[in-house]
């Protein structure tokens, strides 16, 4: 993940940049790491509210608006350094198979902060195919919802070998393991995608 950090280009300044890491787990469920660079031009104000709160973040105060699929599995949540993020986890108001991320206690906010979470999900999206069970084919896909860069990283085992991307940039190689990847600015409507194939060892 550290050498994956050094490929992941910044946004221009005030821009949203979104990432979403996916671990195929020999389970068939799939761990993901997601998160962003979010511009806060109010953290001045909400930091003086978390130093005489002791961290705590009143009703109705959010530095950053967080949620996914109700049927994910959420681990944690994380801010810049790695700090680990008290939340609450409600039904959306709007979408009725998502649900929303109210964070409760914070350390800090930024000018611009790095928001993370870590989520177990049953989607597959690394599959053996019929005619080979060595061939493997991966797709990985997200909709962020607001104009941004967004970069999708699929990893794969280290030892595969004819990597193909069919929809996407290119492979990074960090050692233990690849990255599959694409990544571009979307506009909200949009969908970034990434399709490929390996041969696994």
């Amino acid at each position: 993940m550290k050498v994956l950090a050094g490929y992941i280009t910044p946004a221009g300044e005030d821009e949203v940049r979104h990432w979403q890491v996916a671990i195929p787990l020999k389970s068939g469920t799939t761990l993901s790491y997601y998160g962003m660079f979010c511009p806060c031009k109010d953290h001045e104000r909400l930091n003086k509210i978390l130093e005489e709160t002791g961290g705590k973040l009143p009703d109705g105060e959010q530095c950053v608006v967080s949620g996914h699929d109700a049927s994910w599995e959420h681990i944690g949540e994380f801010i810049d350094e790695g700090y680990k993020i008290q939340y609450e986890i409600a039904p959306h108001p709007y979408f009725p198979n998502c649900v929303r991320l109210i964070y409760k206690k914070i350390n800090k906010v930024y000018p611009l902060n790095a928001f993370s979470s870590a989520v177990l999900t049953n989607n597959k999206i690394a599959n053996a195919t019929l005619e080979d069970p060595n061939l493997v084919v991966g797709k990985l896909q997200n909709h962020l919802g607001v104009n941004g860069k967004s970069g999708i990283y699929l990893t794969i085992p280290a030892s595969s070998k004819n990597i193909r991307i069919k929809k996407g940039n290119g492979v990074i190689d960090a050692g233990a393991y690849k990255f599959a990847y694409s990544e571009r600015y979307i506009t909200e409507d949009e969908i970034i995608k990434l399709e490929c194939s390996y041969l696994k060892k």
